[in-house]
């Protein structure tokens, strides 16, 4: 028995660059660094960064061949077998002939299943993408925004207090 689409919409987004920009989870990233920092001071040298990113890379390799092996699950299920079979087999026999064959390659039609939900994802995965970085930038302004607030608040208390000053010293004269 062959995984599902929703699983295959899983492993396309385990594949994704905005699953691996997620980052570890707190249990993988206690693990790698125990393992880097071989002397237990809480700092790597060159030596030891070395050897943590050799090591984050290939956790980062094993997530992708995961994926890819989930694909490859898909790729090859009975549900996938029995969705191409009854797109190409136009008389429902259940049976493709050469005809029906060349007609639905040559058209694309048949071919084309397992790019389409693949695109799809992928363009749902982007449009998150592109989401969450929009929010990173209006953010970002907004952060911006308010340290300027804060730094003409400054300004405008700083000026008062030298108007103040100077109507003090105006007045003792």
């Amino acid at each position: 028995m062959g995984i599902t689409q929703n699983k295959l919409l899983t492993v396309v987004k385990s594949i994704s660059l905005e699953h691996l920009e997620s980052g570890l989870n707190a249990e993988e990233a206690e693990s790698l660094w125990k393992e880097a920092d071989l002397n237990h001071d809480g700092i790597l040298s060159e030596s030891e960064a070395k050897s943590l990113l050799k090591n984050l890379n290939l956790t980062i390799m094993e997530r992708l061949r995961k994926a890819m092996s989930d694909l490859d699950q898909y790729l090859q299920s009975d549900e996938l077998l029995k969705e191409w079979m009854k797109e190409c087999d136009e008389n429902q026999d259940g049976k493709i002939t050469k005809d029906e064959f060349l007609k639905m390659v040559m058209s694309g039609h048949a071919v084309d299943t397992i790019p389409k939900i693949l695109l799809d994802s992928i363009h749902g995965i982007e449009e998150q993408s592109e989401k969450k970085r929009k929010r990173q930038v209006e953010d970002q302004a907004k952060e911006d925004s308010d340290k300027e607030e804060e730094e003409e608040e400054k300004e405008e208390e700083e000026t008062f207090e030298s108007e103040l000053k100077k109507v003090k010293f105006t007045t003792l004269v």
